[in-house]
């Protein structure tokens, strides 16, 4: 008996020292996402630069062909620009310490709402009696804004429509949703689309760093929670987001 419960400690205490490994390796990886992001920012600033001067001193004179690669600079350094403030972005999201307070769901999704609304003619429906909560509000914007705005982008429904609602789950815990009537997903695509830069359209069709879904999972993780995934092609789609309604604890995914 005394054999066992010394092996069993020392199986623990190996556990406790991987996981603080694994814990700081993942710290200096984001740093160096972090750092790499920054200093590549400076030479696609160059970039544009020199593409907007050539615009202006002989974009007018060139053939049609000619300007189509200068705007074809132009939407790539956009694009790698956008990418770059994502990976910065994931990496803060890992990295910053948690500032968890009690707040107000209602006021959070429909402020959330009302800027989505004012530049959208999409019909958004929000559910009433949302709880108040232990989080960390700007984590939870993030998370919420990202689904929000993922279900208004890829939507090509002629009358597109986001519900967004909450239920109660057991343990202490509620699951908030984000329903769109958009395409659906297909089954084999609902982990892949979480993955960085993974994409469903094509970059000419519809602007994106492709992080979106990305962040917004690191997000809810970091708050203690979760993201799944309900649809069906032709179906819409259902993002829940699971979490705490104490916050994150200690023997959770993060805490306070």
């Amino acid at each position: 008996m005394i054999r066992d419960l010394t092996e069993w400690k020392r199986a623990e205490r190996r556990v406790e020292a991987s996981l603080r490994s694994l814990e700081g390796t993942n710290r200096q990886l984001s740093q160096f996402a972090s750092a790499i992001a920054h200093d590549l920012k400076s030479p696609l600033r160059i970039i544009r630069s020199y593409a907007d001067f050539l615009e202006q001193d002989v974009g007018a004179s060139l053939p049609e062909k000619q300007r189509s690669y200068l705007e074809g600079i132009g939407a790539a350094v956009r694009l790698a620009e956008e990418q770059l403030s994502g990976l910065m972005r994931l990496a803060r999201i890992r990295e910053s310490e948690l500032v968890c307070r009690k707040t107000r769901l209602g006021p959070l999704v429909r402020k959330l709402v009302h800027t989505a609304a004012s530049s959208d003619q999409a019909r958004i429906e929000l559910g009433d009696g949302w709880p108040t909560i232990i989080t960390e509000p700007l984590l939870l914007r993030q998370v919420m804004g990202n689904l929000l705005e993922n279900a208004l982008k890829y939507n090509p429904s002629e009358k597109r429509a986001v519900d967004l609602g909450w239920v109660r789950l057991p343990e202490r815990h509620i699951e908030l949703f984000v329903r769109d009537n958009g395409p659906g997903i297909p089954a084999e695509h609902h982990e892949k689309i979480f993955q960085p830069f993974r994409r469903l359209h094509a970059q000419s069709t519809i602007e994106g760093s492709g992080l979106g879904l990305s962040i917004a999972r690191t997000a809810a993780e970091r708050l203690g929670g979760s993201i799944r995934l309900r649809s069906k092609v032709g179906k819409g789609s259902t993002f829940y987001v699971r979490l705490p309604e104490e916050g994150p604890q200690p023997d959770g995914s993060a805490e306070c």
